[in-house]
């Protein structure tokens, strides 16, 4: 008899032993999973910035109104910083502020020194991002002050630098081997950081 109700004891042992190994077995990966997938959600707040310093070298250059410049040497740096807020997986608002002259649409660099006896500065900042956006794994929106929905490789007709206030989008869609996307924009084009002179309306059509 005891050692009939040893042998009962044991079954019993056993059994929840292997009920405990199968719910962990269980539990487990699906605890990895989930952590796995937090991980894999963007932060509420996502800063960023850069600093660079350099020497820059021009001579045969030319001026903005085509005159000749003399050669020159100076001492630069550009220094930008914004935040990124994402606001759930599919919005998010962002804002930067870029070192750069009022006046220059494209160019973030100011003089620190200049070895030829030239001006240094100008010290002005100003933002060159501050929109909404709307993105699915097709479809982009967005509303503010930002790059062109525009694909491009060089800077032959688009400077990444440049930055344009209004609307723009883009929709992708597979097609074949690839993939075919329509994009679409209405700006003010810039004359400057903070001024405008005329509006535009830039689409494309492309396939890679």
């Amino acid at each position: 008899m005891p050692h009939r109700s040893s042998m009962l004891w044991r079954r019993r042992s056993l059994s929840w032993l292997l009920g405990t190994v199968l719910l962990l077995g269980g539990v487990a990966p699906q605890a990895r999973a989930q952590a796995e997938a937090e991980d894999d959600e963007p932060a509420l707040f996502d800063p960023n910035g850069d600093f660079r310093l350099r020497i820059e070298q021009d001579w045969d250059s030319r001026q903005g109104d085509g005159t000749e410049r003399d050669d020159r040497l100076r001492l630069r740096f550009r220094l930008r910083g914004g935040l990124r807020v994402n606001l759930s997986d599919r919005w998010s608002a962002r804002v930067q502020v870029r070192s750069g002259p009022h006046k220059s649409q494209q160019s973030p660099h100011i003089t620190i020194y200049d070895f030829d006896g030239g001006a240094s500065g100008p010290w002005e900042f100003n933002f060159d991002y501050w929109y909404l956006s709307y993105r699915t794994e097709e479809f982009e929106v967005w509303a503010g002050r930002n790059e062109l929905s525009f694909m491009h490789q060089d800077d032959l007709f688009l400077i990444d630098n440049i930055t344009f206030a209004g609307v723009g989008g883009s929709y992708r869609q597979k097609l074949g081997e690839g993939a075919l996307t329509l994009a679409a924009n209405y700006v003010a084009l810039p004359a400057g950081m903070r001024d405008f002179s005329g509006t535009s309306l830039i689409g494309q059509v492309a396939y890679e």
